[in-house]
């Protein structure tokens, strides 16, 4: 998936830092909370068979926007996925989306809060009450999620730690061992430097643009020298191989 400015020119890719999850990874998702795969590209990127469609909708109506994060976190339970290598769609930055934007506001965090808060809702829903006393999940729809820790630090609020140690085990667990990194770490960021990170992590900064090129090309350099080396390794040892059985073959006619 491209992602494009307001004139549709080329800003980067989707995914940034992973490849595009394939196959059945209904056993990767047997966690606590909702979680969206590393390289599931969001809204126009998504397409979905009508019997799966018709399983996940209809979408909660109070999540006003982030709709397309339900739909990633529930499908991968149920069904495969299949990768499309070639770009077939467009996330277009033209300055006023909800999510992909290059800061964010008080009133942005408060709106994520209740968005976050739906998502789990919805995600609590659709699993089977067993399952979710054997998991553990939290019960309780007041408790503190990472998005009111984050509302917290953007208010400077001094009880800001307090959030942050009120939040169950479960909501770490659901993340992606990057993010939870990032969540330790932000605990001994001052407010200005948490602000600014939160953008480039959950926004659509140049820096992260910037980042995901480098990124990019190592990847995509790094790979196409492993697949040289493999190529002369494997040349080396068939050169080698045809060397021992020219010898094998004069030594046994010399017998």
């Amino acid at each position: 998936m491209l992602i494009v400015d307001k004139n549709r020119k080329c800003l980067g890719k989707i995914p940034l830092l992973s490849h595009l999850a394939t196959g059945w990874q209904g056993p990767s998702l047997d966690i606590c909370g909702p979680r969206v795969l590393p390289g599931l590209p969001p809204s126009s990127g998504l397409s979905l068979r009508r019997v799966i469609a018709e399983s996940v909708f209809p979408l909660p109506s109070g999540l006003g926007a982030y709709a397309d994060t339900l739909i990633q976190v529930l499908t991968p339970r149920i069904t495969l996925i299949v990768a499309v290598q070639t770009p077939s769609s467009e996330y277009r930055v033209h300055g006023a989306n909800v999510a992909a934007v290059s800061a964010f506001t008080e009133d942005r965090l408060k709106n994520l809060v209740v968005w976050e808060r739906e998502i789990w809702r919805a995600w609590r829903q659709r699993i089977l009450p067993s399952s979710a006393r054997s998991l553990g999940i939290p019960a309780s729809e007041t408790t503190p999620t990472l998005m009111d820790y984050a509302y917290a630090r953007f208010r400077s609020d001094t009880k800001s730690k307090d959030v942050y140690q009120a939040i169950p085990r479960d909501y770490f667990q659901a993340l992606p061992s990057l993010f939870r990194w990032y969540w330790r770490a932000s605990q001994v960021m001052p407010d200005w430097l948490f602000r600014k990170s939160f953008a480039f992590v959950y926004g659509q900064t140049r820096a992260k643009r910037v980042a995901g090129r480098i990124v990019s090309i190592f990847r995509n350099n790094f790979w196409a020298c492993k697949r040289f080396f493999e190529r002369i390794g494997c040349t080396r040892h068939r050169v080698s191989s045809t060397g021992r059985d020219t010898g094998l073959n004069e030594s046994a006619g010399f017998l």
